[in-house]
């Protein structure tokens, strides 16, 4: 625990969550980038290329929602970070005057300058943000994994993320199911959730088989899904699903519908929802992604 909030136990778990939060959106945002820098017609299946484009923008929509409530947390407490850091830099100015035109608007990313890594960060997730994540700019697009990338130096700013992590909690590691931490990780998971769930129809589809949900067991089960570690609590639930009070009987009678349409489509062998009153969670049993 740091110093400045071994007083304010909880203050300290809510930095140290938003902290590992923080490493997580920056992971977030370059996904992002990287799908709309990508040519999208190396995604050969128009049907196919819809739902990735489709689950892309949910992420983007949870990264948008999510993200200032961390920042609020870790800008409250940057002095924490700063007192045992230098300024950071991430260089990320590419700017060429002849492809300007004036009197359009024209998003450029410039220098990050941050008083710290996790401050760097925040200010280089601000921008991206605004600027839609550079989505309509194709000059920016074209150098992202030319000249971006390389001069961001994500592994290398998040070891400086892990070494501030380090003086002040004295740890670097920092493990735990938050509630802002269950988006996908990688392409591969946000691709697999686009071929699996069908959030028009309410409907997922693996290996030709089909099951259908009423509105809210569909929501918890694709919550679920997403979810780093495919599990949550009830009071994680009833903020990201319900986002209104429920009972534990709702809770639990939501899971029961799942399994339902999961027997019912044959699926319930590798495909089911397991949880309690005593546990207070809800844990979906299926295949690795």
């Amino acid at each position: 625990m740091s110093d400045q909030t071994k007083d304010d136990p909880t203050k300290d778990e809510e930095l140290k969550a938003a902290s590992a939060n923080l490493e997580y959106y920056l992971n977030s945002a370059i996904l992002v980038i990287n799908w709309n820098c990508m040519d999208q017609g190396e995604v050969e299946e128009d049907g196919k290329r819809e739902k990735i484009a489709a689950a892309y923008n949910r992420f983007e929509i949870q990264i948008r929602d999510r993200f200032p409530k961390t920042a609020a947390i870790i800008n409250s407490s940057l002095h924490l970070f700063a007192a045992i850091s230098d300024l950071y830099t991430i260089d990320i100015d590419f700017s060429d005057p002849e492809r300007y035109v004036p009197d359009s608007y024209y998003e450029e990313p410039d220098l990050v300058i941050g008083t710290s890594a996790h401050q760097a960060v925040i200010f280089f997730l601000q921008r991206a943000i605004e600027a839609d994540f550079w989505k309509n700019t194709k000059f920016i697009l074209d150098k992202w994994h030319t000249e971006l990338l390389p001069k961001l130096f994500q592994k290398q700013l998040q070891a400086r993320m892990h070494w501030e992590r380090l003086r002040v909690f004295k740890t670097s590691v920092i493990r735990g199911n938050h509630a802002f931490e269950n988006l996908p990780s990688t392409a591969e998971q946000i691709e697999a959730e686009a071929d699996i769930f069908d959030m028009a129809r309410r409907k997922m589809t693996i290996g030709g088989q089909e099951a259908k949900f009423s509105p809210v067991p569909f929501k918890l089960i694709h919550y679920l899904y997403t979810s780093k570690n495919k599990s949550a609590s009830f009071d994680e639930l009833r903020v990201n699903v319900w986002g209104s009070e429920v009972g534990d009987r709702g809770i639990l009678s939501a899971k029961d519908k799942c399994n339902a349409a999961l027997l019912e489509s044959g699926l319930f062998e590798t495909w089911n929802l397991s949880g309690s009153t005593s546990t207070q969670y809800i844990a979906l049993k299926a295949p690795h992604k």
